[in-house]
């Protein structure tokens, strides 16, 4: 049962402890999935691929196979992060996650418009479908947007509903004042400058994975 926390006065917060676990449980699950996304994107590296029959060149599909596989090892890296200090109940897992869900709602919003407006359009264009098919074609595209709308608008938005709650940065804060050893220097780098850091990291390596794709001439 919710308590309220009374570490310094002003108003009082419900202990959101539970929900932090139980959020921070999630976010394991999602990274565990995007584990195992990489884990298939790797096996598909090595078992040996059929002779090709498109245009698109060898080396081209392969480096994006290991675009792939390093951008879901980073969702991966970032759920399980994010989802530890979530039960750790951190408060720099809170900023991560507000950070990370507009980033996904932004992401999952644009998917989205795609795949209702744009996708169809597409694979008319690239497989005209008889008219026998045409309801297993929207059938398709239906769940696709079903997909989309879940994972890409309605998770980011309660992730970010969530972790943007007054009672939930009260309880990440208190519990960062209570796991803090006694005697130590409060000073540290900031949480946002941190984070930043890390922002600028990962978009310097995805322009080095940009640059060993080969190009056709």
């Amino acid at each position: 049962m919710d308590s309220a926390i009374a570490e310094s006065p002003g108003p009082h917060y419900k202990d959101r402890g539970s929900w932090l676990v139980a959020f921070g449980v999630i976010e394991i699950l999602l990274g565990a999935l995007s584990l195992l996304v990489t884990l298939f994107a790797l096996l598909a590296l090595v078992i040996p691929s059929p002779p090709h029959t498109t245009e698109t060149p060898a080396g081209v599909q392969a480096a994006g196979m290991v675009i792939g596989v390093g951008f879901y090892v980073v969702i991966a890296a970032f759920f399980l992060f994010a989802g530890i200090g979530s039960i750790l109940r951190r408060n720099w897992a809170r900023i991560l996650m507000l950070i990370g869900s507009v980033v996904w709602l932004f992401v999952g919003a644009m998917g989205t418009v795609f795949v209702l407006f744009l996708l169809p359009k597409i694979m008319t264009a690239q497989h005209p479908v008889p008219p026998a098919a045409q309801h297993i074609e929207s059938i398709v595209i239906g769940s696709m947007f079903f997909m989309a709308v879940v994972f890409g608008i309605l998770l980011p938005l309660t992730f970010l509903i969530f972790y943007s709650r007054k009672s939930v940065k009260a309880t990440c804060l208190a519990g960062e004042a209570t796991s803090a050893a006694p005697g130590t220097s409060s000073r540290k780098l900031p949480v946002p400058v941190i984070l930043l850091v890390v922002w600028e990291a990962l978009g310097a390596v995805s322009v080095w994975f940009v640059l060993i794709v080969p190009t056709r001439a």
